[in-house]
């Protein structure tokens, strides 16, 4: 068995992948309910880019059991109807996922130069409405990807290559990382202009600005430097067992990401940490409450 597949079926890396898949999934799916069930946070409009950003996060942490399936199924030496739908499916949901949580990354960019360069002097009306019509118009442009993943594979079934959904992804590949990296340094740059010439900061920006940067780190760390090593070996002289390994590296280092985002705007965006622990509290409460009441119940029944 090559030494990538022996990694990726081992009993240990399958626990730690699903473990982290289902606190990705959880995690986000909790901070959209959040976001959606406060007003407060629901009319805000950077939090609907947070929102993008989770689901783009939840669509990534569910592609992980289809890739363990795809890991089991990779043993067989024929390529199964089982297999070629799971390759699909797999490949369809990563894609899909990875230009959501990307195309997320450079709107909030775009939210936080607009605030930071002050464009709001432009006067630009019914921004709230163009923030809720990114959401879709974002699901919409990341199925491109996914359409030419399909198409790829049925050319492949076929005898035939899939050369567009290759050079598509080599293409945004470079575009997110170049744009993403290249805009969020920007900002870095002016907001310490900023800090620099006035003491006066808001608190909401400071805690907008450290959500952006946690956002990028884990951008850099765990989706560009991955990459580029796994493209470097890919391209390098070294045994093919070693450019399997490294080509394994970054599909676990974007679902570590997603499970991180969780506390980069979880915990340290300070309005939406407020409402998960009211909510938390508020559900602790009224259990308590239940089996208090259920308590006194039963001494009442028994009493009598």
């Amino acid at each position: 068995m090559p030494m990538a597949q022996a990694i990726a079926t081992h009993p240990a890396f399958v626990a730690v992948k699903s473990a982290i898949s289902l606190f990705a999934i959880v995690g986000n799916t909790f901070i959209i309910f959040t976001i959606f069930r406060c007003p407060k946070l629901r009319n805000e409009k950077f939090n609907l880019l947070i929102f993008l950003l989770a689901f783009g996060d939840i669509v990534i942490g569910v592609n992980a059991p289809f890739a363990i399936w795809l890991d089991h199924l990779a043993t067989s030496p024929e390529l199964t109807l089982a297999l070629r739908v799971v390759l699909i499916v797999s490949q369809s949901s990563i894609t899909f996922g990875d230009h959501v949580t990307q195309i997320a990354m450079l709107l909030i960019a775009a939210d936080r130069m607009y605030v930071i360069f002050r464009l709001q002097k432009l006067g630009m009306s019914n921004l709230y409405r163009l923030y809720l019509l990114s959401i879709p118009v974002t699901l919409l442009i990341a199925l491109i990807p996914v359409a030419l993943a399909i198409a790829g594979s049925s050319a492949l079934n076929e005898g035939g290559g899939s050369s567009s959904f290759g050079s598509f992804m080599t293409f945004s590949a470079v575009f997110f990382n170049v744009t993403i990296i290249g805009s969020y340094l920007i900002i870095a740059i002016k907001y310490r202009y900023q800090i620099k010439q006035s003491f006066l900061t808001r608190s909401s920006q400071v805690s907008f600005n450290r959500i952006v940067l946690g956002i990028v780190v884990v951008y850099f760390l765990a989706w560009c430097i991955p990459k580029w090593a796994s493209s470097i070996v890919a391209n390098a002289d070294v045994d093919v067992e070693v450019k399997y390994v490294f080509a394994l590296v970054p599909q676990e280092t974007v679902l570590l990401s997603s499970a991180l985002n969780v506390f980069v705007y979880g915990y340290m965006h300070r309005d939406l940490r407020n409402a998960m622990k009211s909510y938390f509290n508020a559900t602790v409460n009224v259990e308590v409450l239940h089996v208090s009441v259920h308590s006194s119940s039963r001494r009442a029944t028994n009493n009598h």
